[in-house]
């Protein structure tokens, strides 16, 4: 494996799998097309979607007081 840069991780993220081998990941300015010989691509997909909704949905629940709009107590 050979590291050739970093991806920025924001809550715009979107991933894409193209096949068994290769996926998309979609960021607001740029996307990256990568590959797993394994050919586990929907598996990474997962896996990178479940970081992002877990962190940014984490700080969203801090940033609004940790309730959502729609769940205010009265």
């Amino acid at each position: 494996m050979e590291l050739r840069g970093e991806v920025p991780f924001t809550k715009e993220l979107r991933t894409e799998a193209k096949n068994f081998r290769s996926f998309f990941v979609h960021t607001p300015n740029r996307s990256y097309i990568l590959f797993d010989p394994e050919r586990n691509a929907k598996a990474w997909c997962d896996a990178i979607d479940e970081v992002r909704d877990r962190y940014f949905k984490n700080n969203d629940k801090k940033e609004s007081g940790g309730e959502s709009s729609s769940k205010k107590k009265y």
